[in-house]
């Protein structure tokens, strides 16, 4: 939300400044308005006319596990400018391209309850998520628990968390403080999480979906099919 009435919200900005740049290849619209964005199928698709060079979203990451690869995919629940569903429709074609016994071995998953778009949020949104990744790589240790810190405006420490692999969760043990790691444990929910995975993008997570590597040249950027 805005400060004051009459400001532009930090999300519109977002978009603007992303849509009047990228979206369209070496074309740049200076003026480009949220309400340019057409929130219809047609529109939708005219937007991911760049998704070739931009999307990350390959499922099939065999070639990266086979060399020793290892992912720590996260996101927070609490994003107000990239939706976690996509995150989760990413996780789920994962799995479902690669097998669970195949991904477990290279990749995990972690949603963070509260936390907005990169960080900050309500939720404790402090982390250091690179020492695990790099004891699994180089250890070995394949991380379980994260432990996730929220301090307030003068920097003092206010809670601390714990985040579990998706799709465990941390569940209160029912005693002590609510804001200290130690009181909560690992649990596993009996339902998925009501989040549906099926929307008209559908196509941009399928397996070979074309994509594109890029260099500058001049004030243009030059793209070429990648090859797999």
């Amino acid at each position: 939300m805005p400060d004051a009435q009459g400001q532009t919200p930090a999300a519109n900005n977002f978009v603007t400044g992303f849509a009047g740049y990228p979206v369209w290849l070496n074309t740049y619209y200076p003026n480009y308005q949220l309400t340019d964005l057409k929130f219809t199928v047609p529109g939708f698709n005219n937007a991911m006319l760049t998704s070739a060079y931009l999307s990350a979203e390959n499922p099939d990451l065999r070639g990266f596990a086979a060399h020793g690869g290892k992912l720590l995919l996260y996101h927070g629940w609490d994003d107000q400018h990239i939706s976690p569903q996509g995150t989760l429709k990413y996780w789920e074609t994962l799995n479902e391209v690669m097998g669970e016994d195949l991904v477990t071995r290279f990749a995990s998953f972690y949603l963070f309850p509260g936390m907005a778009h990169c960080g900050g949020g309500m939720g404790p949104n402090q982390f250091d998520i690179l020492t695990p990744l790099m004891s699994w790589v180089e250890l070995g240790a394949k991380p379980n628990e994260i432990v996730a810190s929220l301090f307030d405006t003068d920097n003092n420490l206010t809670r601390t968390r714990p985040v579990f692999p998706y799709p465990t969760v941390a569940r209160y043990l029912g005693a002590g403080s609510t804001d200290v790691t130690a009181n909560f444990g690992a649990f596993m929910p009996k339902h998925e999480p009501n989040v549906s995975l099926s929307f008209i993008g559908n196509y941009l997570f399928a397996p070979g979906y074309p994509q594109e590597k890029c260099h500058a040249e001049g004030a243009k950027l030059v793209c070429v099919k990648y090859d797999y």
